[in-house]
């Protein structure tokens, strides 16, 4: 049984296929839009799948709104407090990321709920490659948290997921992250430097990963990859 997140990762692989002709995959993105157009973009699971019992049976997936800014904070905060990595401005980076907009484009930020209560976010933001030959953005996916008490329900993961979907429908085609390879390499993230793209900072290489949403577009994108200022990072 097909979900309407296996159609967008058939389209969005279709849209990205050289060999199809433009009048095709021009159909496809058609199909993407108008998917998006009837509320499909967070549909993960077949119904069918989720009984009473599923740990995500009453969480829902939505983009972020304003009435929302101060729940997200709170979360990012509790996500943070237990990690020996914290900088302790996560929230602050964050708020920073949405009001500067990097690169012309506004970040997507998507929460998990239940009722109104926010259980998990994540955000893609803006970044740039000094050589960057796909004709899409490059974007930065993270920070990915979730409420300590319901970590474990696949919240995280889901989160990441709407992201990249949402994100191959917003134009990116390569995304980045900063984090554990265990976690990251699950989702297809790869170091980076296994492409040829580098951090305009220092970090430990293994940190550091890339994956395409499109085939082949590491491989048309190498050379230094440049975060956006709101990150605050030293960047030659």
């Amino acid at each position: 049984m097909l979900t309407t997140y296996d159609l967008y990762n058939l389209f969005g692989h279709l849209i990205g296929d050289p060999d199809r002709s433009e009048k095709l995959r021009h159909g496809d993105a058609q199909k993407l839009r108008f998917m998006k157009q009837l509320g499909y973009i967070f549909d993960r699971f077949p119904m069918r799948q989720m009984n009473a019992t599923h740990p995500l049976i009453d969480v829902h997936f939505e983009f972020l709104t304003d009435k929302d800014f101060d729940k997200v904070d709170q979360v990012i905060r509790k996500a943070f407090d237990d990690a020996n990595y914290s900088t302790g401005e996560e929230e602050k980076l964050v708020r920073r990321l949405r009001a500067g907009q990097p690169f012309g484009k506004r970040p997507i930020e998507i929460v998990a709920k239940r009722g109104d209560e926010v259980l998990g976010y994540v955000m893609v933001s803006g970044a740039t490659v000094s050589d960057n030959r796909t004709g899409s953005s490059i974007g930065v996916v993270g920070p990915v948290v979730v409420d300590p008490l319901y970590r474990g329900r696949g919240i995280g993961w889901r989160l990441t997921q709407n992201a990249e979907i949402a994100a191959r429908y917003d134009g990116y085609g390569v995304l980045a992250a900063i984090g554990w390879p265990g976690y990251w390499n699950q989702f297809g993230y790869i170091r980076s430097s296994e492409f040829g793209v580098t951090p305009a900072f220092e970090i430990t290489p293994e940190f550091f990963m890339v994956k395409e949403l499109y085939p082949s577009a590491l491989l048309r994108t190498n050379g230094i990859l440049r975060f956006p200022d709101e990150w605050q990072y030293d960047q030659e």
